[in-house]
């Protein structure tokens, strides 16, 4: 297969995806652009432009002359090129992609993608770069062997995610609710679940012709965040309270999660396509 002259660097859920020196528009050299006294790539060279596809989301949109870009440009005479994709559409053009050897020069891709076509030379081998431009990445797996697990075959085809206690580490998926109707309701946003009914009660009554509450992921993405809300949990997961693995479904908050639901849409206050419905639609 022929390969552009930028490797592709592949990024998992715990991998990072970074640029390695090449050239996507044809050069070959490997070298960075000479620096000016400022601090600036040489102005007579022209940028050279890495294209790297991103999951785009509605609610936060790419923005493609971003300052942070900019400046990488003014500072490296490198132009990054985003490719934003929906992200209702991303997994099906990742796997597209992939498959036919078709890939811009950055792409974040899961481990499975890594495991599954590595052996392809789709993605780039980071080992023989690493002593040159990563010097310190590589005395940071020494210490936190931990990351070795995310090798294929004995080699790096991304970089591992090493924060501990980062701020996005801390977040987490929120419900959202019309304060709107809320104030022309006269009502208070809910506290608990309890007071969560009746608000969509409310709501309903207000607007009998409307389902107040509806999801934009599927059932199955609402149910995991909601029974941890409930006390439980989803999947197999540790419970520290017990000291042991529990299959969270078979839990007794597992059960209040689907009677709380089951009411819900009973009393048509849920979506009633609630289970099938994307982000797209």
């Amino acid at each position: 297969m022929k390969k552009k002259g930028l490797p592709i660097l592949a990024s998992t859920l715990l991998l990072a995806a970074a640029v390695l020196p090449a050239c996507s528009s044809g050069g070959n050299s490997g070298q960075a652009p000479a620096a000016s006294s400022d601090g600036g790539a040489a102005a007579q060279k022209p940028a050279r432009t890495i294209t790297v596809m991103m999951s785009d989301s509605s609610v936060q949109p790419i923005v493609k002359d971003a300052p942070a870009l900019q400046e990488i440009l003014k500072k490296t005479n490198m132009k990054i090129n985003l490719e934003g994709v929906p992200a209702s559409d991303f997994e099906t053009k990742k796997s597209t992609l992939i498959t036919t050897n078709n890939l811009p020069d950055v792409l974040r891709v899961s481990k499975a993608d890594i495991t599954n076509f590595a052996s392809t030379g789709v993605f780039v081998d980071l080992m023989p770069y690493l002593d040159k431009y990563a010097p310190n990445f590589l005395k940071r797996v020494e210490v936190e062997p931990e990351a070795k697990k995310l090798m294929v075959d004995g080699k790096f085809y991304g970089f591992p995610i090493m924060a501990r206690k980062s701020v996005a580490a801390n977040v987490g998926s929120f419900p959202m609710i019309r304060t709107d109707v809320l104030n022309e309701l006269g009502l208070k946003a809910p506290t608990d679940f309890n007071e969560l009914y009746n608000v969509l009660a409310a709501f309903k009554k207000a607007y009998p012709d409307s389902y107040p509450w509806t999801i934009r992921n599927g059932s199955q993405y609402t149910l995991r965040f909601l029974v941890y809300a409930f006390g439980g949990g989803f999947n197999i997961y540790y419970e520290p309270k017990q000291d042991k693995y529990i299959y969270g479904t078979s839990t007794d908050a597992f059960k209040e999660v689907i009677t709380y639901f089951n009411k819900l849409y009973k009393e048509k206050l849920l979506d009633p396509n609630f289970a099938n419905l994307t982000q797209q639609q």
